[in-house]
This record gives C-alpha cells, structure tokens and sequence, in this order.
C-alpha cells in the first residue's frame, strides 16, 4: 500500500526536490508551504508520515510538531524535522517537541529515504504489538 507523505517546507525549490525523489520511491506526497495549511488539511487528511522544516516562517516546524501531538487524529503519525546544519539547539527542540526523528539540511536523499524507512517500520511494530498480532 503507497504511504502518504505530507512535506511541510516554504523553501519551492526544497518540497519540490523532497516532494518528486520521494514519489519516485514510490511515496505519494503532498507539498504543503505552511503551518497553517498543514493544521488545516489534517482536519480532513491523515497521512503516513510528516516531513517538516524548522525554518518555516510564522509558526516554526518546531512548533507546528508540538501541535501535531496535540491532534488527536495525527498525534501518533511519525515526524521527521529538517534542522538547520549545525543548529544543535534546535536539533534538541525537535526532539523535545515530539519529532520521531530529525535530519540536518541539506539532507541527502539515502538518509532521508533510510530515516522514513525506520520511522515507519517503528510504527508498524508498535501497531503490531499493541495489538498483539504475532509476525513470522
């Protein structure tokens, strides 16, 4: 089954390269500029996974994470933070703010594709276990 992604990035030129490598592994994804928009569209769309800049302009990657985890509907869908290079601090607020995983930018395509990877497969284990459902 495809997973949907949504990448949450103001940079056009960034969600553009993050949005098309991710569809040609076979992902569908929708490109979202804002924080605003994403709350907005996870009112009606929950999707498998959250790729999010720190450095969105009004309200922060950061803190669109900590609202993420206060939505019922999306709080347990995973989140990957994009940080600035060599920011460690926000690199610590990614992870204080709920982030299942945070990536430096400009972030190379096998480790971004290796951290959605792991980031899923941890969820599909914790559904997994949590419902007592027994793998071969």
């Amino acid at each position: 089954m495809t997973k949907h992604i949504v990448v949450v990035n103001n940079q056009l030129g960034t969600a553009t390269i993050l949005g098309i490598m991710l569809e040609c592994n076979g992902y569908t994804v929708l490109r979202i500029d804002n924080a605003l928009a994403a709350l907005k569209v996870i009112e009606k769309f929950t999707p498998d996974l959250f790729v999010i800049s720190a450095a969105l302009t009004g309200i922060n990657g950061i803190e669109l994470c900590r609202q993420i985890r206060l939505q019922p509907c999306v709080a347990r869908v995973p989140v990957i933070i994009l940080a600035a290079r060599g920011d460690l601090a926000e690199i610590e607020r990614s992870f204080e703010a709920g982030a299942d995983d945070c990536l430096i930018q400009p972030v190379l395509c096998h480790d971004l594709l290796a951290a959605i990877q792991r980031v899923l497969q941890q969820v599909e284990h914790k559904q997994c276990t949590t419902t007592n459902c027994v793998q071969t």
